[in-house]
């Protein structure tokens, strides 16, 4: 059974905007959601859920990884590729509240994805192009998907939350 902070997080989040910007509201959510209980991802599985993960929405990702798996009922590995800015609190947190979670820092998955994309000269570039409007898109075009060894993936963005079954 769901417990009542994620209840009352997922009612919330009905009302509010996109963003939370204020400090109070953003103090607010987070002590909500680490209220919430933890979850144990499936250790082995073809299918996974993959995720492109920044310092700023760590609890964001946390309510929606725990929204998808109380509502969809299913039991699946889960697979974060860190952008570069998590630090060692969030790894903690995101281990203590998704059990069995695998997850991959920035500079560890850089290396591994430009070794992979190495025959794919075209996909290299893009990949390493740091143009502003580029820098998110084109590290969640291949890293989350090509790093996670899943054979069939969900994609999850950390601001998506689920309401029913």
């Amino acid at each position: 059974m769901i417990n009542n902070a994620i209840k009352i997080l997922i009612y919330i989040t009905k009302f509010i905007p996109h963003k939370i910007k204020h400090p109070v509201a953003v103090w607010v959510f987070n002590k909500l959601v680490v209220t919430t209980k933890p979850i144990t991802a499936s250790s082995k599985q073809d299918v996974g859920i993959t995720t492109i993960l920044c310092h700023e929405h760590v609890y964001f990702y946390l309510l929606s990884i725990k929204s998808f798996f109380h509502f969809s009922k299913l039991n699946l590995p889960v697979f974060v590729v860190g952008d570069g800015s998590l630090t060692q609190k969030d790894v903690f947190l995101l281990k203590k509240h998704v059990r069995n979670i695998k997850i991959l820092k920035g500079k560890e998955a850089e290396k591994t994805i430009f070794a992979k994309l190495q025959p794919y000269p075209f996909c290299l570039r893009y990949r390493k192009e740091t143009h502003p409007k580029l820098w998110n898109h084109n590290k969640k075009l291949f890293d989350p998907l090509l790093l996670s060894g899943f054979k069939r993936f969900i994609l999850l963005d950390a601001d998506v939350i689920f309401f029913n079954e």
